[in-house]
């Protein structure tokens, strides 16, 4: 099973020289994979502008999501996009916190990558656990703020072999369990 897909980063330039990119991969009926909510270089405007000229569809999957306003999320869970996280290199290379609990709360498909495999680790089992990872932490840091402790986690070992095997291979990666 051999899949070609476009990928390219929409960089928020209003003059959206991306639209060609987009056309072509919607006439030769490619997805298209972006760059999204990294840190210092794509944000919520390239988001605005792929919805503003009808490009977020099912087909679009968005790499980090990691920096996006509420208003990206719910356009991204609109147009049945889903996002790829690759929590080591969100980790290390600053593109911002693995945003899982958002894409749960806003029921978004999620597939696991490794981003660049020179610098941080190519398997999937790494990506797993780096995943949970932070997941939890993120929960254990909300709950203390609250004065709480974690005593059930949100997110299960399962959802995230179940990103890392069907969210990838393109099945339904359903996020299954809620965000707190």
């Amino acid at each position: 099973m051999l899949g070609l897909q476009l990928a390219f980063d929409v960089t928020g330039d209003e003059a959206f020289p991306e639209k060609a990119a987009f056309e072509a991969a919607r006439e030769l009926g490619l997805p298209v994979t972006t760059h999204a909510g990294v840190w210092g270089a794509t944000n919520d405007n390239g988001i605005r502008l792929m919805w503003d000229h009808g490009f977020m569809t099912p087909d679009v999957t968005y790499v980090h999501a990691a920096t996006l306003s509420e208003d990206s999320y719910h356009r991204i869970a609109a147009s049945g996009g889903t996002v790829s996280v690759s929590a080591e290199s969100e980790h290390n290379a600053g593109q911002g916190y693995p945003p899982t609990w958002r894409l749960r709360r806003h029921g978004i498909p999620v597939s696991l990558s490794m981003d660049t495999s020179v610098w941080f680790s190519a398997d999937l089992f790494s990506a797993m656990r780096a995943t949970l990872s932070a997941d939890r932490t993120r929960e254990h840091m909300a709950a203390h703020a609250a004065g709480e402790t974690v005593v059930h986690h949100s997110l299960r070992a399962r959802d995230v072999v179940e990103w890392a095997t069907i969210g990838g291979a393109g099945g339904t990666g359903s996020p299954t369990t809620s965000a707190r």
